[in-house]
């Protein structure tokens, strides 16, 4: 029978498939991920025969790698912020490099290692000052004492204000490290558990007919 196949420009197929392989990072995690889920944008046909149609896939536009946890975030945050993470491996058919890899923990340590840097700095620079003042013989003058007084409190308003935040911005990275993995530990009991159950039901481990990546 005669396949009639259109092809236009506009259009395209999504395909979505679960991958599993040895752990690596994603864009947006500070963890390696053994299960990820696969998004591919498609050029397509619509090809027709007799009274029947169906969409032939034909080259791939880009393919995302997402986390279990991002894709997760991705479906239930519709509309909501300012986007999800994902990391593009492919765009049209090119290989995309892997995204460089941030620890979160280790840029935050060295940060709030900068600012301890700085804060010693001013320490230290105050004492000059005032030691260059205690060493002049006589009485301190008003100008002498104006430095005094200047030097210490900008000495203070740098301890205030940015070695908290420093702190607070250490402690941030920690908890997002924490929860990141805590997220990739649950998406991988998960997956175990259904393939467990599905296998003991006797029944197709992929009831949403998602093709598997390896």
């Amino acid at each position: 029978m005669e396949m009639n196949e259109q092809k236009h420009p506009s259009f395209g197929s999504v395909t979505l498939a679960r991958a599993q392989g040895t752990g690596r990072y994603v864009f947006g995690s500070d963890v390696k991920h053994c299960h990820t889920m696969i998004l591919r944008v498609n050029t397509a046909a619509l090809c027709r025969s007799f009274h029947r149609e169906r969409i032939r896939p034909l080259n791939a536009i880009v393919e995302i790698e997402m986390s279990e946890a991002q894709f997760a975030k991705m479906i239930t945050s519709v509309g909501i912020g300012e986007g999800t993470p994902a990391t593009i491996r492919y765009v049209n058919h090119e290989r995309v490099e892997d995204p460089p890899h941030e620890d979160f923990v280790s840029k935050a340590n060295v940060d709030f290692k900068k600012s301890l840097e700085e804060m010693s700095s001013r320490v230290e620079t105050a004492k000059k000052t005032v030691d260059e003042i205690l060493s002049k013989k006589g009485t301190i003058l008003k100008g002498d004492r104006k430095k005094l007084e200047s030097a210490m409190r900008m000495m203070i308003q740098h301890y205030e204000k940015n070695i908290p935040f420093a702190h607070e911005c250490f402690q941030e990275a920690v908890e997002h490290t924490v929860g990141d993995a805590q997220s990739a530990i649950s998406a991988s009991i998960e997956t175990a558990k259904r393939q467990v159950g599905e296998k003991a039901l006797g029944i197709d481990g992929n009831p949403l007919g998602l093709p598997e990546n390896t």
